[in-house]
């Protein structure tokens, strides 16, 4: 009798739940658009082409175009061309697809930061920069995670003789603020 006189409230348990999903992952009014809208958006005048062909080239047009939390700095076709020729390189599709994945991936930083947390970076995220908080130690931080990383490889164990698989840790590129030697005391 007890069983039947649970089963007979969960009706209720399951229409008194409010359905709140859809508000919860809603897209601000604030957010623009994605990385890949943004750079290939007519106001800039096709200035970051050969970035955008080389990252869809190396797989990243997805990321990029979904609504993810990361930074792009992406160089524009000036410094793409100066890449190029130094490289002895025609066109983007003369380079080769190992090369292009870790050059894009290079330019694409996890979590989207804005100037002041990129000066005043903190990884564990306290004491992180929020507009008019005080800085700590500024400068201290100044590698940031990217999603460039190395293929695995096959490397001899010079003990055992034994080849063993390497998996290569994610690549970080170094962002120095004006704080990086301005509050060092030696």
């Amino acid at each position: 009798m007890r069983r039947l006189l649970w089963l007979s409230f969960i009706p209720f348990f399951l229409w008194s739940c409010e359905d709140k999903m859809d508000e919860h992952y809603e897209v601000p009014g604030w957010v623009k658009g994605s990385a890949w809208e943004l750079l290939s958006d007519e106001s800039m005048d096709g200035q970051f082409s050969m970035f955008l062909e080389a990252a869809e080239r190396a797989g990243y047009y997805e990321i990029m175009n979904g609504r993810g939390l990361m930074t792009v700095m992406a160089p524009d076709n000036n410094a793409f061309t100066a890449y190029l020729s130094e490289h002895n390189y025609s066109t983007v599709k003369d380079i080769p697809a190992r090369e292009l994945k870790e050059l894009i991936g290079f330019h694409l930083l996890y979590y989207s930061y804005n100037k002041g947390s990129m000066e005043n970076f903190r990884p564990e995220g306290e004491g992180a920069y929020d507009e008019g908080t005080e800085i700590l130690d500024p400068g201290l931080y100044y590698k940031f995670r990217t999603r460039s990383s190395g293929e695995p490889t096959r490397e001899v164990d010079p003990l055992t003789g034994k080849s063993v698989t390497v998996y290569h840790l994610e690549r970080f590129v170094p962002v120095f603020s004006h704080y990086f030697l301005k509050y060092k005391v030696y």
